[in-house]
């Protein structure tokens, strides 16, 4: 099986269903000032790619020089992100989704940079595709959980029982251990 991953799209994990993507775009001269300053108002704790299934993180960054763009006065946009997904079209289905969960952002965000028009969210495939003409092939990225962001948010519900548990019987004999584990996975698959 993973001797077929080579085949896959360079941005998606070996051995995961994850894929990293990271796109650079220009800002519009005279926009750099407010594109910060709706960055800075985001909330971190409420950020808005909470509301996109399968992100595993997001990550926006104004950057002031690129290498080996000399010449190009523009500040360039970094989006970086790992989404659930292994192929181009998870990526446009999430880049589409981006448009229709936070299209005040998209907007706001993208609508700063040298795009294809305004209103971006109004046209998904269209904003899908211009940003997929802005992406740079991640030469390498870690992933620490392959699973999709539904079965994290579930191991994360349940961690705190199975933290108790283990150290509520941590001095256990053996066959005590096992007969509270055989009790206790029979409440755990409920």
């Amino acid at each position: 099986m993973i001797w077929d991953d080579w085949r896959r799209d360079p941005d998606a994990a070996l051995g995961g269903d994850v894929y990293a993507l990271t796109i650079i775009t220009a800002i519009r001269r005279g926009c750099e000032a407010e594109l910060c300053d709706h960055l800075a108002s985001l909330d971190p704790e409420a950020s808005p790619f909470r509301r996109l299934a399968g992100t595993h993180f997001a990550r926006l960054v104004v950057l002031d020089t690129l290498a080996g763009r000399s010449g190009d006065p523009h500040q360039r946009l970094l989006f970086s992100a790992v989404i659930d997904g292994c192929s181009k079209a998870d990526r446009d289905a999430f880049l589409t989704q981006m448009c229709t969960r936070m299209p005040e952002h998209v907007d706001a965000i993208w609508g700063r940079c040298r795009n294809p028009g305004r209103g971006l969210s109004q046209v998904p495939e269209t904003f899908a595709q211009w940003m997929a003409g802005h992406q740079v092939r991640t030469q390498a990225f870690y992933f620490m959980d392959a699973a999709p962001v539904p079965r994290i948010k579930q191991a994360l519900r349940v961690h705190p029982q199975v933290r108790r548990f283990a150290l509520r019987t941590q001095y256990l004999t053996p066959q005590a251990l096992r007969d509270e584990v055989s009790a206790r996975s029979k409440v755990w698959r409920a």
